[in-house]
């Protein structure tokens, strides 16, 4: 998989890029999927939400 050699931070343009990587343009920009929050963080969030509830009207 060449999509990760394409990277928005290099100075290199993005078009350029993906012409040496081989990819298409549109892969670059598509939406990632977002990671799957571990069991720590799972934890975090619940101790967020029993601190902090959330308050309607």
């Amino acid at each position: 998989m060449r999509k990760p050699w394409v990277s928005i931070l290099d100075p290199l343009a993005l078009t350029r890029q993906c012409e040496l990587a081989g990819v298409a343009r549109s892969t670059v920009y598509a939406p990632r999927p977002a990671p799957k929050p571990d069991e720590q963080e799972l934890t975090l969030l619940e101790l967020i939400d029993a601190e902090y509830p959330l308050k309607l009207g």
